[in-house]
């Protein structure tokens, strides 16, 4: 069996690489830029391709986000299907070929590349991170996210954790004049996003966000 990635996109539309200590190069050759990236955080629900289920970050991990509003990974071109970062691209992009995923199991969750080693990424920013995690670690919302679904008084404390780190984010984001997506490369994604992954019905009311159990 040929080896050979035709190159069709299917991959590429299913959600960019998690980034390796391998990769810390490409931001010093301006291949790739802090804003490309998607934090996510330790502890975070997230969606792991190998096993084909969810899963919690053991550790922080750095990957490229998507496009718009869907999974596709933002350094793809969609027409015609093409990367746009091919002869230079992640470490997890030149080892996966779609009929063998052996060789791309194997480096997955080592060696991850931290916001921390970063170059030349501002100082300020990671003391934001620090900060923002201390404040608000994912560790504190799964504990409440799986007592929620049947206890009113966690859901309500939930609720007020999903509405203080947003607070906090919007404030943040103001004073530091972070753009969207430096905002989630920094912070990564809202609680009320995990939230709404895991089925809680997220509505806005009055200025404030308010859960509904998944039914």
């Amino acid at each position: 069996m040929s080896r050979e990635c035709r190159r069709c996109g299917e991959c590429c539309r299913r959600g960019g690489p998690v980034l390796h200590s391998e990769d810390r190069g490409l931001f010093a050759a301006k291949v790739i830029s802090i804003t490309d990236v998607v934090r996510v955080r330790k502890d975070e629900p997230a969606f792991d391709p190998v096993r084909g289920r969810g899963v919690r970050a053991a550790a922080e991990m750095l990957k490229i986000g998507g496009r718009g509003r869907s999974w596709s990974c933002r350094l793809f071109s969609p027409d015609p299907p093409a990367c746009t970062v091919h002869a230079d691209r992640p470490l997890e992009c030149r080892l996966l070929f779609c009929r063998v995923p052996g060789d791309l199991a194997a480096v997955a969750g080592r060696d991850l590349l931290a916001l921390s080693a970063v170059p030349d990424l501002d100082s300020a920013l990671l003391r934001l991170a620090g900060e923002f995690d201390r404040a608000f670690p994912f560790s504190a919302f799964n504990l409440l996210l799986e007592k929620a679904a049947r206890d009113r008084r966690a859901l309500a404390e939930l609720s007020s954790m999903v509405n203080r780190e947003l607070r906090f984010r919007m404030k943040t984001c103001a004073a530091h004049s972070l753009s969207p997506s430096l905002e989630t490369a920094i912070l990564g994604r809202p609680f009320f996003m995990s939230a709404a992954a895991s089925g809680f019905e997220v509505q806005e009311r009055e200025g404030e966000l308010a859960l509904r159990p998944p039914v």
